[in-house]
């Protein structure tokens, strides 16, 4: 069971160029790009596609992405503040430009050694955006293996899901444009659960750990690939009193997070009132039909267990999320969002400081799907998908899983200060390996 469910097919919503339009972001957004325009955290998000064949050439790549991206008003958008308001805002805003830059937007890298991709993507993690062009790149990068294009974009611009709509729409066979018949869905639950949620969604869940510490500037970013029929494995069930149905995706990557940092002894003390508590986006929209490019997600806390046989921890996880409704829970923390005071008072600022903090997550973890079916880029043969999400404020340490029916990627982006991405990732691929024998 996967919490960001829309599967990357069929179509993508489009607009006509306007370069009059001007809009105020939405609170996600706004809060997104306040961290990173304030140099709090760099919010770079990055999107992989791998690919099996030779590199298309970049003016063709450059084309080709001038007739499909075009049309998709959010990859031409500005984030911008108002000057001269009565009375003075800064809130942020999105201005839409004309034409898609596709010189600056699409570039060619030299091409790298294997060993060397995952070196080359952290680089691109860090990179600046252009203030003067909306804020993502598309890199064609070269291997002796293939070639890999490499996604990078501001976050408030939008979220894993769309980059990998973004990258699935450069593709083979092409998607379909048309009006999106589904949009985010709104809570049912009952105002005084709903309520209950609300409070949750605020109390302390987790602790600070030796790793939880002021940021460098470096960001080292590895992945590793998990092969299908070992994740299948892993979300057998295994004990009488499982659930008859596989665990989700998500479990088993929690889990096995959990269990790697244990095991290297960077989770410290176990059980206590506060422990591990894993921060998941989640996917507001529903499946069916075009998902606007942007930032369509809220998240939720899940607690986890950390004491215990690792199989009997993640079928006990596994089980508290298909009871605990996440997305009701998720639908009515976006609700909450926008009842939230202003980022730019004290009280929204300390409110800021507060859910970036480790008392009130300690690890960010996503799992996604990637793009559905058989694709090429002109002659080459797509292999696999990945992303990586950005730190949060004084958390060294965060991973995403992109899956599909070959199998996934899981990737794990750190501070390179206090820990290397490599290790860490292995050593939660080594964790799902368990989990599947």
């Amino acid at each position: 069971m996967s919490h960001n469910t829309t599967e990357v097919k069929g179509t993508l919503e489009s607009s006509a160029p306007n370069p009059a339009a001007s809009a105020a972001m939405a609170p996600m957004d706004a809060w997104l790009h306040t961290q990173h325009s304030s140099g709090a955290a760099c919010t770079t998000i990055i999107g992989v596609a791998w690919f099996e064949g030779p590199a298309p050439d970049v003016a063709d790549l450059r084309a080709r992405a001038l007739e499909r991206l075009q049309p998709l008003g959010r990859l031409r958008s500005v984030p911008y503040v108002p000057t001269g308001a009565t009375p003075p805002s800064p809130w942020p805003h999105w201005r839409e430009t004309h034409r898609l830059a596709v010189d600056h937007h699409i570039a060619a890298r030299s091409a790298v050694e294997p060993s060397q991709v995952n070196a080359t993507i952290s680089l691109l993690a860090t990179e600046p955006f252009d203030p003067d062009h909306p804020p993502w790149q598309l890199h064609l990068l070269p291997t002796a293996e293939g070639f890999a294009l490499v996604l990078r974009a501001q976050h408030a611009l939008f979220d894993g899901l769309s980059a990998m709509h973004v990258v699935r729409a450069l593709l083979d066979p092409p998607l379909g444009r048309r009006s999106p018949r589904n949009r985010p869905s709104q809570s049912s639950a009952p105002y005084a659960r709903k309520a209950g949620w609300t409070l949750d969604a605020l109390a302390p869940k987790g602790r600070p750990l030796p790793w939880h510490r002021p940021l460098g500037l470096r960001r080292d970013i590895a992945f590793t690939r998990i092969p299908g029929d070992l994740l299948a494995a892993a979300r057998a069930p295994r004990t009488r009193a499982a659930s008859r149905s596989k665990a989700s995706s998500t479990a088993v990557m929690l889990t096995a997070i959990t269990t790697a940092l244990q095991r290297s002894g960077l989770m410290g003390r176990t059980g206590g009132p506060l422990g591990a508590c894993a921060m998941v986006p989640v996917n507001l929209y529903t499946a069916g039909g075009p998902r606007p490019l942007g930032n369509h997600y809220s998240v939720v806390r899940l607690p986890l267990p950390d004491r215990g046989d690792p199989h009997r921890r993640m079928e006990a996880l596994d089980e508290r999320m298909r009871a605990m409704d996440i997305q009701g829970r998720a639908r009515a923390s976006a609700e909450a969002l926008t009842l939230m005071p202003s980022p730019f008072t004290a009280l929204g600022k300390a409110a800021t400081r507060y859910v970036d903090s480790p008392w009130y997550y300690t690890f960010s973890a996503t799992s996604l799907p990637g793009p559905v079916g058989a694709f090429s880029l002109g002659d080459a043969r797509h292999t696999a998908s990945a992303g990586t999400q950005p730190l949060g404020p004084g958390h060294s340490m965060a991973f995403t899983m992109v899956y599909g029916k070959g199998g996934a990627v899981l990737s794990a982006i750190t501070d390179p200060d206090y820990i290397a991405a490599e290790p860490l990732a292995a050593a939660v691929a080594e964790q799902i390996r368990l989990l599947a024998d």
